[in-house]
């Protein structure tokens, strides 16, 4: 499996196995369809044998052209073997690489139960060179900083919590995004999941997000009020079984492509 460069921004050198991890993820938060001329497969789809722009999708068998892939991933990787430190250079890495979506900020969300918002923090300034050290925001509780598109500028990562953005969309009955200010008024680089096999069942029945359609790019309109990011997220959890069964069939309403994993 490919290696990422070590990142020059982080003052933690990476394993080779973590150096992988990054590759993935970079990989999946940009996916490219197969180049012209190979029989690489991508999100399951594969170049045409005769037809030029045309890709087949090896399990369904249908050919179209020019199919969306989709992006962001679950890290899902053993405890103890650094998922949050591969996150964290994904964020560094991504800004050396000065990949950026136009319609979008370059600010990423983190939720996270309480009990370990303050170790994002922590893991940020142990791993980060001191004169590349990330704007943390911390969005909790009843006396939050405001949060618009202009104050976003300002961060480099918001730390909030499920309860949080949870409460925030159901203060208002209106499903229209962008709002003035909160996180739901304006597009994310990139939402992470903290703790995600225990919040799957949470995510579904408190915060009503619909995941399928904010996972996605191509879905576009005033329904798609979960606006988080033009990426996709990528979700940190040890059981990536429980996602796949729990996930992939109440919250996608679709098979999710093998590259979607990393276990």
């Amino acid at each position: 499996m490919p290696k990422a460069a070590q990142p020059n921004t982080l003052s933690t050198t990476l394993h080779d196995f973590q150096l992988q991890g990054l590759h993935w993820m970079l990989a999946q938060e940009k996916p490219r369809l197969p180049a012209e001329g190979t029989k690489d497969v991508v999100q399951l789809w594969q170049r045409h044998p005769r037809q030029r722009d045309a890709f087949t999708n090896l399990a369904t068998n249908f050919s179209v052209t020019n199919p969306k892939l989709a992006s962001g991933g679950i890290l899902a990787d053993d405890m103890g073997l650094g998922k949050t430190i591969q996150t964290i250079s994904l964020i560094m890495a991504d800004r050396e690489l000065g990949r950026r979506a136009p319609d979008a900020s370059n600010a990423t969300l983190i939720l996270a139960p309480v009990s370990v918002m303050s170790n994002w923090s922590t893991q940020m300034k142990r791993h980060v060179k001191e004169e590349h050290a990330l704007r943390i925001m911390f969005y909790h509780g009843t006396r939050k900083q405001p949060l618009t598109p202009k104050e976003i500028e300002k961060y480099d990562v918001v730390i909030s919590t499920y309860d949080s953005v949870s409460s925030e969309w159901h203060s208002q009955k209106s499903p229209t995004v962008p709002r003035k200010s909160g996180v739901f008024s304006f597009k994310w680089r990139r939402v992470i999941l903290d703790e995600g096999e225990s919040s799957v069942s949470y995510i579904l029945q408190r915060c009503r997000v619909d995941v399928s359609r904010s996972q996605y790019p191509q879905s576009k309109g005033k329904e798609d009020h979960c606006r988080y990011q033009p990426h996709g997220p990528v979700a940190l959890g040890t059981h990536w079984h429980t996602y796949h069964q729990q996930l992939e069939g109440p919250v996608f309403y679709r098979p999710l492509p093998w590259s979607f994993w990393r276990s």
